[in-house]
Order: structure tokens, then sequence, then C-alpha cells
């Protein structure tokens, strides 16, 4: 086991336990939304077409994609959005969201496509905004990712550590009638 995976499961184990205390009642646990999550990796890289959603409407984008997740926030957190995921090869997952304030100085928001059980995720990367302000996030891969059946936006410190931090918003796939 190398190092990497070492840091992962301490990590894990750490947003477990805190999960574990918030649900118990624990005393000065912070928020961390619903899940823990383990890592999965995979080979998904950033799209090219990063403002695919900018002026595409909902029914649009429900006719380019097979399942949708509307996001709501988590922890405290006010925001909200919509993601989408398309199961043909290359599968492509897209996001937005409102009410997004601009990360301090030392984090970013980044998101992630999770299995609950059992529990494994991929992060689809850094959410960025566009030049409308509008926080996006645009992925693409080879690999399946029809077994992901949640999207979770984080905050995360720029400390180089892997393993998803806070949630801010998150939601369910379910497939588009």
């Amino acid at each position: 086991m190398n190092k990497l995976h070492i840091i992962l499961i301490v990590a894990v184990v750490a947003i477990i336990a805190v999960v574990g205390l918030n649900r118990s009642g624990g005393a000065g646990a912070p928020e961390v939304g619903d899940q823990a999550m383990s890592d999965e990796s995979g080979d998904g890289a950033m799209m090219d077409d990063g403002a695919m959603m900018a002026d595409e409407s909902e029914e649009a984008m429900m006719l380019k994609y097979d399942q949708m997740a509307s996001l709501v926030g988590v922890g405290g957190y006010q925001a909200s959005g919509k993601a989408y995921l398309q199961l043909a090869t290359p599968s492509k997952a897209s996001a937005s969201f409102e009410g997004l304030d601009e990360p301090e100085d030392g984090f970013f928001y980044e998101g992630w496509l999770v299995v609950p059980s059992p529990l494994s995720f991929i992060s689809t990367g850094e959410v960025v905004a566009d030049e409308h302000g509008v926080y996006r996030n645009d992925f693409t891969s080879e690999d399946d990712l029809s077994v992901y059946t949640k999207y979770i936006l984080t905050i995360e410190p720029d400390d180089g550590d892997p393993a998803p931090a806070e949630h801010v918003v998150e939601g369910d796939f379910e497939l588009i009638q």
C-alpha cells in the first residue's frame, strides 16, 4: 500500500467519524453533508467545451443528457444547481450552480460523481466561473459513468490533499423521461 492510499484511508476514516458525530448529535462536529467518501480513480478529463451549458436552456440539456440531478445546499450552504449525465461513450457530466460565493483565497470548488454503496467516487475537476460569473463543471470520460448515482460539490483547501472536503451542494441523478 503506498502513501497516497494510506492518506486517503485516514481521510475517509476521519470523514466517517465526523459524519457519525453529526448523526449522533456530537457537539462541535462540523457539517459535511450526507455522505462520506472513499477514492476510485478514473481516466476523466475536463471537457474542451467548458461553456456547454452557458447558452442552453434546461429543455435543451434534458434532450442531450440521460440523467439529471437537482442540487440543493447542505451543511448551511444556500447554493443550488443542476447536474446532468450523458451515458454514451464518451460519457459526459455537466453541472451549473446558483448562489455560490467566490471561494476564499486558498480554497476552490470541486465536483464529484459518487456511488453511495459500495462507497466510491471520481472527481469531475475544479469548478470555475465562466465569463458571466456562473460556476460550471464540465467533464468527459471514456469510463462508464452510469454507475454514479449522485453529484456532490465540495469546497476544498488548496493543500494538495486529493480527498473530498466539506460538502456544499448535492443531489441524486434520475432518468430524464
